[in-house]
């Protein structure tokens, strides 16, 4: 777990705040809409729940700091809400694999996906989707749990 952290989290220590993503403004903009006007920008390539999780954390930013947070407080709060989501899916994907098998198998689990490069970027920008997949492994764990 200590090194799939360090490994989701390398990003996040040394690119913050200067570096962004090509896409990432865009979904600021589209967190900020919704947050604003409740209206949601349509685009097919973006992941469906991160422009409201984000809407969500500019939210709790904004409550925080008494409405006078920057979009660097919003892209500090983004991207380490996506990293430390990132974190928690390796925890979930251990469970799975020891709830399957063995602690060898959960280990395993957490290997598959501990150096997937998609995810291992995304996880230290604000545009990664980690939520989700932490909720679909949730919900597998869940699945057996209930079996």
């Amino acid at each position: 777990m200590l090194l799939g952290a360090s490994i989701y989290s390398h990003g996040f220590r040394g690119l913050l705040p200067y570096y962004l993503d090509p896409d990432e403004p865009h979904f600021y903009l589209a967190a900020s809409e919704i947050r604003l006007t409740g209206r949601v920008q349509i685009n097919p390539l973006y992941p469906p729940l991160r422009p409201y999780q984000m809407a969500a954390t500019q939210w709790v930013v904004d409550v925080l700091s008494g409405g006078r947070a920057t979009s660097t407080a919003y892209a500090i709060f983004a991207r380490a809400e996506s990293a430390f989501f990132a974190v928690l899916l390796l925890a979930v994907l251990y469970r799975i694999g020891c709830n399957l098998r063995s602690r060898l198998a959960g280990l395993f689990a957490v290997s598959l996906i501990m150096a997937d490069s998609q995810l291992v970027s995304f996880s230290n920008v604000a545009r990664g989707d980690s939520l989700s997949w932490l909720l679909s492994a949730g919900a597998i764990l869940g699945t057996l749990r209930l079996l």
